[in-house]
C-alpha cells in the first residue's frame, strides 16, 4: 500500500503586532474578560478590539501566556485532526484510509458518505459507529429523501437501513468543532450557498471564504488542494471512494492546530474489487470505469 504525502505550514499575519497584543493582555490585568466584554461592544476602544480578536485567532503562533482558566480550556483541543470526504459508497477505500491516516487525535468529515459506490451501509456505520463529526453532502441528502443522483445513490436508497437513513437526517449543513477553530461545510461555507451544483474548486480559494476560524473544511469536488492565509486555512481534503484530479489513489488530509499546518495524503487500495462489487450489485460501469482513472 503506497502513501503519498505533501506537508504545508501556515504563515504568522504580516500586520499582527506583537506589543499590540501584550498590551491587550496587560490592559486586562490576568482577567481578560472585563476587557473582552468592553471591546466586543466597541465602548471607545474599535481598534484595540480588531486587535483583541485577531489575538485571540493567534495566540498559539506566540508564547503569550493566558490566564490558567484560558489554558485549561485550551488543553482539550486535539493536536492532530484526521480529516475525510466524499466516501461515496466505497468501504474499501475507507479502510485503506483509516488503516494509513496513523495517530491523530481524532477524525471528521465533510459529508457524502453515501452514493456512486457499492457499499453505503458500511459506509454510514464506520462513521457513525466511531461517532467521528460529520456534515451532510448532496448526496447524503439526495438519499434520504429518495431523489438520488445516479445508480449507486439509487442502490443506497434501496438498501440502507432505516436507521442509517434517520441518521443521515440528523447531519447540519455545517459544524464549528474545538472551540470553533474548525468550520466544516460540504460545498460552501454559507449554508445560503450550499448545493449540488456549488463547487469551490482550487481556483475558487481565496481568503474571503474564512470566518472567525482558523481551518475550514470543503469537499465536494473531490480534488484535494489546500491554500494557508494570513489568517487561517483553507483545505479540501480531496475524495476517499471517488477522486477527481487524476490520482486514483484515495486521499484525504490531517490537520495540525498547533503549527497551523496540513498534510494532503494519499493512500492506494484495491480498486478492481470495488470495481467487482459494484458490476455484482447492478451500478452503472461508468461508476467503476472511473475508479482507475481518478476522473
Amino acid at each position: 500500500m503506497e502513501t503519498h504525502r505533501v506537508r504545508h505550514f501556515g504563515r504568522f499575519p504580516r500586520w499582527c503586532s506583537l506589543s499590540v497584543l501584550q498590551f491587550a493582555v496587560a490592559i486586562g490585568h490576568g482577567d481578560t474578560s472585563q476587557f473582552v466584554l468592553c471591546v466586543n461592544n466597541h465602548e471607545g476602544f474599535p481598534e484595540i478590539g480588531f486587535w483583541w480578536r485577531h489575538y485571540l485567532r493567534q495566540r498559539r503562533e506566540w508564547n503569550i501566556h493566558l490566564p490558567a482558566a484560558k489554558q485549561d480550556s485550551m488543553s482539550t483541543t486535539p493536536t492532530q485532526i484526521g480529516v475525510l470526504s466524499d466516501i461515496h459508497g466505497n468501504a474499501v477505500a475507507l479502510q485503506a484510509v483509516l488503516e494509513d491516516i496513523g495517530s491523530v487525535d481524532t477524525i471528521i468529515c465533510a459529508g457524502d458518505i453515501v452514493g456512486y459506490g457499492p457499499s453505503p451501509e458500511r459506509c454510514v456505520s464506520v462513521i457513525r459507529d466511531r461517532d467521528i463529526p460529520t456534515v451532510q453532502g448532496n448526496h447524503d441528502r439526495a438519499v434520504m429523501n429518495g431523489q438520488p443522483y445516479e445508480s449507486g445513490g439509487q442502490y443506497a436508497c434501496q438498501t440502507l437501513s432505516d436507521d442509517a437513513i434517520a441518521w443521515l437526517r440528523t447531519l447540519p449543513k455545517s459544524h464549528r468543532l474545538f472551540d470553533e477553530r474548525i468550520k466544516i461545510a460540504h460545498s460552501h461555507p454559507d449554508p445560503d450557498k450550499q448545493g449540488s451544483e456549488v463547487r469551490i474548486r482550487p481556483s475558487d480559494f481565496t481568503p474571503e471564504l474564512l470566518g472567525t476560524e482558523d481551518i475550514l473544511v470543503l469537499g465536494h469536488t473531490h480534488i484535494q488542494h489546500a491554500e494557508m492565509y494570513d489568517h487561517g486555512i483553507v483545505v479540501n481534503p480531496g475524495s476517499v471512494g471517488q477522486p477527481r484530479d487524476g490520482n486514483p489513489d484515495a486521499a484525504y488530509a490531517v490537520v495540525n492546530l498547533v503549527d497551523r499546518s496540513v498534510d494532503l495524503r494519499r493512500v492506494s487500495y484495491d480498486i478492481s474489487r470495488v470495481q467487482e462489487r459494484i458490476r455484482d450489485v447492478g451500478i452503472d460501469e461508468g461508476n467503476a470505469t472511473r475508479l482507475e482513472r481518478g476522473r
